[in-house]
């Protein structure tokens, strides 16, 4: 789903795949189920939740004309649980956004991301350095983004 509007594209990713259910289950697990005011149901918060909260929250901003100066797109995948395949089929057709957050599983309490990566630690020292390291590139990136927020306003 796309809100086209201004240069500059944000991209908002979503997967609609889930884990596969294991047993044990006390509610059917492909049903919503409502109990004490919580809703019951594979997927429902990791991460059909927030793919309807992303569509909501879109369609208000087209209403109330908020960030008319910016292009939204929400990208939904189906292979988050199985490799992610999808993005890379996605990305050899489509451009990927200037900006991109993950609005996943906690969402909109979460930790977007634009990539990610692994490292093995040999100790606790090389750990506290690559952790170090880590939010020096995370603090990069948000004053980067907050400078082109402000370009755009």
């Amino acid at each position: 789903m796309e809100r086209k509007a201004g240069n500059v594209e944000i991209g908002i990713w979503n997967h609609l795949d889930v884990v596969p259910e294991g047993k044990e289950w006390i509610y059917p697990p492909y049903t919503c189920t409502e109990k004490d005011g919580f809703l019951i149901g594979r997927g429902i918060q990791d991460n059909k939740g927030p793919a309807v909260a992303v569509l909501y929250a879109m369609k208000y901003c087209s209403e109330k004309e908020i960030l008319n100066n910016i292009k939204v797109r929400q990208i939904l995948g189906c292979q988050e649980e199985s490799g992610m395949t999808d993005v890379e089929y996605y990305l050899k057709y489509k451009k990927a956004p200037e900006y991109s957050f993950v609005a996943d599983c906690g969402f909109p309490v979460c930790c977007g991301e634009k990539g990610h990566g692994n490292c093995h630690c040999a100790d606790e020292a090389e750990l506290f350095e690559n952790l170090k390291n880590a939010v020096k590139i995370y603090v990069f990136a948000l004053k980067k983004l907050d400078k082109r927020i402000k370009e755009i306003r």
